[in-house]
């Protein structure tokens, strides 16, 4: 407790220190030392996103209640952005229940999503810029720190950080700007008394207009012996809308999302091993690799397996055809040099070939 206690000390006093205010690369290492008590955690979530006005319920197709989605799940998250998220959503206006996982691991991640009760779903590997939990019905909304390291890294994106008193309490405000026309992306105010996590997050779409904003609850949990800060919940408000096969953006919400953890089914820092992010698809499951461009059933690579009588006569094949180019380097030989690197490939090369065919001969007797 007193090692985290110096740790978020020294991080906050950092920040302010003459000039490091103004760098984002900095301010963000600050925000990983003082979330470093967070190593990894698992939790449960649920929530639901709901339409406000009765033109957008009729644009989707909801009823008098303007449910969208209820969803729930489960979320692993390590230092450095790698995740698991295993998620059951109900969608009443397309009278759909859609499965979803997705993995992150490194530079790769992994999607598989099955609609209502089919047998198989579709999988699919990406980069891992191309997944991220910060959606509608996921927990990157609540857990924004992924979101926020990609952007500042993008080339196309320049931030910076203001450092501001609200009411007594420390804040920093971190501004992302399209770099081409230096109009405003999104805005993150940040609680640096409270773990530095995000309390509040506004994107902005053309023209700068208010596209949604997220309220996050902080709140001190119980972690093994300690109690450190953890964002709990998003509240979200939409100010987009479908209209006339385009979309618009209002000055009012148009939609609301409610996503929470589950406090009590809340982890911390149990360390999950590499298997709990690898995904684990039905054989036959079809697979899209998109870093490979290849396309595949899961379960269903496997070797091809010949008779006995068929390896034996592919042998006799081969030993022929081996046989055959020794007398004709025997025959090069007499009219002149003789060739080496022919030699030496025909050599290793059909030693390599009977050596394989004989072991799978072998493991058939």
């Amino acid at each position: 407790m007193l090692i985290s206690a110096l740790i978020l000390g020294s991080a906050v006093a950092a920040f302010g220190q003459a000039g490091s205010a103004t760098d984002p690369q900095t301010f963000f290492r600050v925000l990983e030392s003082l979330q470093s008590p967070i190593e990894d955690f698992r939790g449960e979530y649920e929530g639901v996103a709901t339409l406000l006005n009765d033109a957008n319920k009729a644009a989707m197709k909801v009823g008098p209640d303007g449910i969208l989605d209820t969803f729930s799940g489960v979320f692993v998250w390590k230092t450095g952005g790698d995740f698991f998220l295993d998620s059951f959503h109900r969608r009443p206006p397309e009278q759909r229940v859609i499965r979803e996982q997705m993995i992150v691991r490194g530079e790769e991640a992994e999607q598989h999503v099955r609609l209502d009760d089919g047998e198989f779903g579709k999988a699919y590997i990406s980069p891992s810029y191309a997944v991220n939990a910060d959606r509608q019905g996921a927990p990157g909304r609540i857990f924004p720190i992924d979101t926020i390291r990609r952007s500042l890294d993008r080339p196309d994106l320049v931030a910076s950080v203001e450092q501001v008193d609200e009411g007594g309490e420390r804040t920093a405000i971190l501004t992302v700007r399209w770099k081409a026309t230096g109009k405003l992306n999104w805005r993150c105010w940040f609680d640096m008394k409270r773990g530095g996590h995000c309390r509040l997050r506004e994107g902005h779409g053309p023209e700068e207009k208010l596209v949604f904003r997220s309220t996050i609850q902080l709140k001190e949990v119980k972690a093994g012996s300690s109690r450190i800060w953890m964002p709990v919940m998003a509240v979200t408000e939409n100010f987009a809308a479908p209209r006339d096969k385009t979309v618009v953006v209002l000055d009012e919400p148009t939609q609301t999302e409610t996503i929470y953890f589950v406090e009590a089914t809340l982890e911390f820092n149990k360390h999950p091993p590499a298997s709990t992010f690898r995904a684990k698809y039905k054989p036959g499951t079809p697979v899209t690799d998109n870093l490979r461009q290849i396309q595949y059933e899961f379960g269903q690579q496997k070797m091809v397996v010949r008779t006995r009588a068929e390896v034996e006569a592919q042998l006799r094949d081969q030993l022929a055809k081996a046989e055959a180019q020794k007398t004709e380097l025997r025959a090069g030989s007499a009219g002149g040099e003789f060739s080496w690197s022919g030699s030496l490939v025909w050599i290793f090369g059909a030693a390599s070939l009977i050596t394989a065919i004989l072991v799978l001969v072998a493991r058939r007797r």
